[in-house]
C-alpha cells in the first residue's frame, strides 16, 4: 500500500476513467419496490436527485441493493428505462413514457441472498450530470410468482424522508396507458457504473495534496486554493459506497477548510471536490 501511495505521489495524478457511484437511500427492507417477486404485474418509477449522483458520462451497469431473501431466482420479464428530467416529484396517475430511453430487457439478477445485484445495460445511457434521473422499471407476465408464505423474501433496502420521489402499482392486471399509479415515499439504494466519466477526475498525492497531513486522525485539512465559486464534496470508500453525503463548503478566507472524520472508520476513502470549473478525486487515509 505504502508503495502505491509513493508511485501515485511521484506521478502526480491520473485521470479515472470509470466512475462508481452509489446511492444509499437508507436501510429499512421491503418486498414490494422495485422488483415485486409476489406480482406478475408491476411498475416502479423513481427520481434520483443530480446532487446525489454528481457524475456525468456513459451508464453502463445498474444495480439495485437486496436486503434478504432466501428465494434465488432471477426476476423475469422487467424492462428499464433512463430519462434526464428537471423535476423533484412524481405526482400520482398514469404511466408516461415520455422522454424515456429503454436500457434493458431481460431478466433481474437474485443470486445471492443479500448485496448488490447488477445488470449489464442492453443500451447504455449518458447522463449530463446537469438534471436529475428519472428511472422508470416495468414487470409483465412475471412467472416466478410466489406466496410471501412460501418463504422468498426478496426485499429491497429504502430510505424513508423521500416524499413525493416515486410511485407504483402492483397488481395482476397488465400494465396499459390507463394503469394508475400510487404515490410512494421509497427510494431504493442504487449503484451505477459509468464506463467513461466525462468530467476530469484528478488524484493527487504527496506534496502536492490538497489534503493534509496524511495518514490522518480526527481531522483533516483541505486547501481549495486555486478554486472558485461554491464547492462542495463528498466521500466514498474504496467500492464507491458514499459515507458522506454532498456537502457545500462555507467561504474561507485562506482557502483551507477542515474536515471532521471522526465518524469515518479507519481506512482508505475517496473525497470528490467540486467547484463550478474543475472536479477533483483525492484520496484520503485514515488511521
Amino acid at each position: 500500500m505504502k508503495k502505491l501511495l509513493l508511485l501515485l505521489a511521484l506521478t502526480g495524478s491520473f485521470t479515472a476513467r470509470a466512475q462508481v457511484v452509489t446511492v444509499p437511500a437508507g436501510t429499512l427492507p421491503s418486498i414490494f419496490l422495485p422488483l415485486n417477486q409476489f406480482s406478475a404485474q408491476g411498475a416502479y418509477e423513481v427520481i434520483y436527485l443530480q446532487s446525489s449522483l454528481n457524475q456525468a458520462g456513459t451508464i453502463t451497469r445498474l444495480a439495485f441493493e437486496k436486503s434478504d431473501g432466501t428465494d434465488l431466482r432471477g426476476i423475469d420479464g422487467i424492462k428499464i428505462y433512463l430519462k434526464t428530467t428537471t423535476a423533484t416529484q412524481l405526482a400520482t396517475g398514469t404511466i408516461d413514457s415520455t422522454g424515456y430511453q429503454r436500457v434493458f430487457k431481460g431478466t433481474f439478477p437474485n443470486a445471492t441472498g443479500s448485496g448488490f445485484q447488477e445488470i449489464v445495460l442492453n443500451q447504455p445511457f449518458a447522463y449530463n450530470n446537469a438534471s436529475n434521473l428519472s428511472l422508470l422499471l416495468i414487470r409483465t407476465n412475471g412467472q416466478n410468482v410466489a406466496a410471501a408464505s412460501n418463504g422468498p423474501r426478496a426485499r429491497w433496502l429504502y430510505g424513508t424522508s423521500t416524499t413525493g420521489i416515486g410511485r407504483r402499482y402492483d397488481g395482476a392486471s397488465p400494465i396499459t396507458s390507463t394503469t394508475a399509479f400510487a404515490a410512494t415515499n421509497v427510494l431504493a439504494n442504487l449503484r451505477l457504473t459509468f464506463s467513461t466519466g466525462t468530467a476530469t477526475r484528478t488524484v493527487t498525492l504527496g506534496a502536492s495534496s490538497r489534503l493534509f497531513p496524511l495518514p490522518a486522525t480526527q481531522a483533516v485539512t483541505l486547501d481549495a486554493t486555486g478554486l472558485r465559486g461554491p464547492l462542495t464534496y463528498f466521500i466514498t470508500d474504496e467500492v464507491g459506497r458514499i459515507v458522506r453525503a454532498t456537502t457545500a463548503l462555507p467561504v474561507a478566507a485562506d482557502s483551507r477548510h477542515r474536515l471532521d472524520l471522526s465518524t469515518l472508520r479507519n481506512g482508505n476513502y475517496h473525497l470528490h471536490l467540486s467547484s463550478p470549473t474543475q472536479r477533483e478525486v483525492i484520496r484520503l487515509v485514515r488511521e
